[in-house]
């Protein structure tokens, strides 16, 4: 079946990063960075399948030729923390041969052109394994648009990740989609809704075969780091015999009461509510005191499907939670006091959700442990973080602190370098003086990274969440 995806990101030279690098890596090609001499060669890298350069109507004939694109978008921007490009990722349907796929991809790139101005190069790129169905398309933009004597203002309605601007391209991107998927004779379909919010509407639409499939925990990105990946498509596994075992249970049911109806309790609830017909009175029976309602057999909205289902969903919110709090790196420039609240209410949401599962598991002692996936010998998060952190021995600790130490010494020689750019800089003047400070810029920013990078790293949760559980007779 088709999947949607389609993620927004940005590039910043705060982080080291450049648009030539990043548009001769997608693009699988060769780019030399005027700015700084540097020749970005990703020109035997496999996975290229087309590359297309997309332009406003009123753009300048210099914006045709993609290593001279690029490197106008980088003079463009003069900060040392500029936001130099931004990348829209999405996925093609596998359904789709290669020719309709580059079909798509152009149509939703000129899309874009048209709404914001701006100038893009679309890469497509195919799966990396044998078997895979990861068709994509790396979408290049400038983050200015391009008028006809050059790049102009910022795009920033595409800063906010929380207006209606990005919801709409994702609407946009959605629907493309299925215009290409029904033109080619498809009936699949994609949305960019939640799993939560496609349920309600399946559910409205009185399809509730399709309402019990999207009734399942979201999977995370498992992303191209492969020690994340690793634990990440674990957790996945886990996520995934979830939503099956969900799935079954629904069927059982639905099996066993054959004549009953399913309704949603409330539009925010993610499970079902299954409950018997309402059949009525014979001519004989009464109506009176004796008249109770028949209970539900089952209702999800205050208890759950199975005592095993209802554990086996905390342990998936557990999973989620701790995705949630990894992602609470402080950044500069970040507001850290926020991040740092947000942190703390997620580890005490966390704390709830591990003693609600703890004491379900104490109901059920005689129940299999074979699907324990953790221990409940802990009373607060801090713990259950420290219990899953690996030790690290006493070599990999020195290590550790050497290439801390290396990191530390190579960013002050880069500021070094950079103080003298900039008194270079004074000196000459000019045109040159800009190509220097353009310099210096870009070393103070791979200085920024390293220190950053060289800062020691935290093991397990730091201790602003560390309150212990005093459940009743804990």
């Amino acid at each position: 079946m088709a999947i949607y995806h389609c993620s927004i990101k940005t590039f910043s030279r705060a982080k080291g990063q450049t648009a030539v690098a990043a548009a001769a890596y997608r693009a699988r090609t060769t780019f030399t960075n005027d700015m700084t001499g540097k020749v970005e060669n990703y020109s035997r890298k496999p996975g290229l399948v087309h590359t297309e350069i997309v332009l406003p109507a009123h753009a300048p004939d210099w914006a045709h030729n993609p290593s001279q694109l690029w490197n106008e978008v980088e003079k463009k921007e003069t900060r040392k923390n500029a936001t130099v490009a931004r990348e829209f990722e999405i996925a093609l349907p596998h359904e789709l041969n290669e020719e309709q796929r580059q079909a798509l991809a152009h149509s939703i790139s000129q899309k874009l052109v048209d709404r914001f101005g701006f100038a893009l190069q679309y890469s497509i790129h195919k799966p990396d394994e044998p078997g895979s169905l990861n068709h994509h398309v790396h979408i290049l933009a400038s983050t200015r648009k391009l008028e006809a004597d050059g790049f102009t203002t910022k795009t920033r309605d595409l800063d906010n990740l929380k207006g209606n601007t990005v919801p709409e391209v994702r609407e946009m991107v959605a629907d493309t989609i299925n215009q290409h998927l029904a033109a080619a004779g498809i009936k699949e379909t994609v949305s960019h809704k939640s799993l939560a919010d496609q349920k309600a509407d399946a559910l409205a639409a009185g399809d509730v075969e399709k309402a019990a499939k999207l009734d399942r925990t979201p999977t995370v990105h498992v992303g191209k780091n492969p020690v994340s990946a690793k634990d990440r498509g674990t957790r996945n596994a886990g996520i995934k015999a979830g939503n099956i075992q969900k799935l079954q249970s629904f069927v059982q049911l639905l099996e066993r009461n054959p004549q009953q109806q399913i309704k949603l309790d409330k539009p925010q609830h993610s499970t079902f509510s299954i409950q018997p017909l309402k059949v009525a009175a014979s001519s004989g029976a009464t109506a009176g005191a004796d008249a109770r309602p028949a209970q539900p057999i089952l209702d999800t909205g205050s208890s759950t499907l199975q005592e095993d289902a209802s554990i086996a969903e905390l342990e998936h919110q557990i999973g989620n939670l701790e995705a949630q709090i990894a992602t609470l790196k402080l950044r500069p420039g970040k507001a850290a006091d926020l991040l740092i609240r947000k942190k703390s209410a997620l580890k005490e949401k966390l704390e709830g959700q591990l003693r609600l599962a703890h004491a379900k598991r104490a109901e059920k002692k005689s129940a299999s442990k074979s699907n324990a996936t953790w221990s409940p010998s802990f009373k607060t998060a801090d713990q259950y973080f420290q219990q899953k952190q690996p030790q690290q021995s006493p070599e990999k600790e020195q290590r550790d602190k050497t290439e801390q130490q290396r990191k530390q010494e190579e960013a002050r020689k880069l500021r070094r370098q950079a103080d003298e750019l900039r008194e270079a800089a004074r000196v000459a003047g000019g045109p040159a003086a800009a190509e220097l400070n353009s310099r210096a810029w870009n070393l103070e920013g791979k200085a920024e990274r390293l220190e950053q990078e060289a800062k020691p790293k935290e093991k397990g949760p730091t201790n602003d969440v560390g309150r212990a559980f005093r459940p009743p007779g804990f």
